[in-house]
């Protein structure tokens, strides 16, 4: 259980980070205390469920992405929550360029593994 709670503690802090949040700020949306979202964050607090939702709505992701840490795509899954957040303000031109070098790249792996 305690490793669980860190791993999900490793992902909040990451997801607040990438979406450029201290602690305070977080704390202040889920009107929580700054010390209970440090203690969740070092796998030290157990967060209810309804925390852990306000939790996923307040970091812009699913909920089951903060217990995706122990999976084998938890970095890429990561990465993706963090490039959610940050085309959660980009322009579309800025969407339409990074999705078409998503696609490059892609093609690109697919050609360097044949």
């Amino acid at each position: 259980m305690r490793d669980t709670l860190a791993q999900i503690g490793r992902r909040i802090a990451a997801l607040r980070k990438a979406k450029h949040m201290t602690q305070a700020q977080l704390a202040e949306r889920l009107n929580l205390a700054v010390e209970t979202i440090g203690r969740m964050e070092r796998g030290t607090a157990t967060p209810s469920l309804a925390v852990l939702a306000s939790l996923s709505s307040a970091l812009d992701t699913e909920l089951a992405t903060l217990f995706s840490a122990g999976s084998p795509n938890s970095g890429r899954d990561l990465d993706i929550s963090r490039l959610q957040i940050a085309l959660g303000s980009a322009s579309p031109q800025a969407i339409a360029l990074l999705a078409d070098l998503a696609e490059r790249l892609n093609l690109m792996g697919q050609a360097g593994g044949r």
